[in-house]
């Protein structure tokens, strides 16, 4: 099941995932534009490997990114060598990575839409932008 969201989320701990501590690190205490929640695992950065069945947040990479870079322009470097933004253009974070910042507010979107937003200028990762209040 995905719950569309708009809203907010702080990353508490240091993620999980394949890129350098140093760099996972850096995500801890940004808040984030969460586009969706998730009962499904994260997939690793470089190997794409899925992880366990459990809640993660959904967040637009790119959105992301333009955070991090603002707070961190060093942790980017890793990212920016590694093609990031990629094509799916979401990052995901575990439930007990992160704290929910105020109401997160359920919206309508389909499926279709969605899944545009994992395609790079199909309009959908812009509409998604609009919904969370991410600009670019």
């Amino acid at each position: 099941m995905i719950r569309f969201i708009r809203g907010k989320i702080k990353i508490v701990s240091i993620p999980a995932g394949e890129a350098p501590v140093s760099v996972r690190k850096k995500w801890v205490g940004l808040e984030l534009p969460v586009i969706a929640i998730r009962n499904t695992g994260c997939r690793g950065a470089l190997t794409k490997k899925g992880g366990p069945k459990e809640v993660v947040y959904y967040v637009d990479q790119t959105a992301a990114i333009e955070i991090l870079m603002q707070a961190h322009p060093d942790a980017v470097v890793w990212w920016n060598d590694h093609s990031y933004p990629k094509r799916e253009n979401v990052f995901c974070f575990k439930k007990d990575e992160v704290e929910e910042i105020g109401h997160l507010k359920k919206v309508r979107l389909g499926v279709v839409a969605f899944f545009g937003i994992l395609e790079e200028g199909g309009g959908a990762v812009d509409d998604a932008r609009n919904m969370t209040g991410s600009s670019n």
